[in-house]
């Protein structure tokens, strides 16, 4: 794979780590963020875990940032060990998104985009 690609895909696995920050800073609360507001509810606003449940969600989403990240740092570098960090992070992430998908709709696409690139990994000689 050209280096420039590498580069290039380990920056969009970085910056989907970035968004779940994103996540962490408006539920832990640590900051307002005007498109992520503070809720203690999930799963379609059905399933209300109060203010510790949602700690531990943004707690979780705070642990695929740190994952995606150095996934992504792992990936850029050619370690062999980027394939299986970067495969839990985002199965991890797509369970964080779907139990928030009224907020996160967009991250389920990404994450299963990530897992299929990495099932074809090996093939493409990543």
């Amino acid at each position: 794979m050209p280096l420039i690609v590498r580069y290039i895909a380990a920056f969009i696995v970085f910056m989907h780590g970035l968004v779940h920050l994103l996540y962490f800073v408006s539920y832990w609360p640590l900051a307002e963020i005007e498109d992520i507001p503070y809720k203690t509810t999930l799963f379609f606003d059905r399933w209300d875990v109060g203010s510790a449940g949602i700690r531990l969600f943004a707690f979780l989403n705070l642990v695929v940032t740190v994952g995606f990240v150095i996934a992504a740092i792992a990936f850029a570098v050619d370690t062999d060990w980027w394939r299986p960090l970067m495969a839990i992070t985002a199965v991890v992430s797509l369970v964080l998104n779907i139990l928030d998908f009224k907020m996160a709709y967009g991250g389920p696409i990404v994450n299963i985009i990530i897992l299929v690139l990495i099932w074809f990994a090996p093939r493409l000689g990543w």
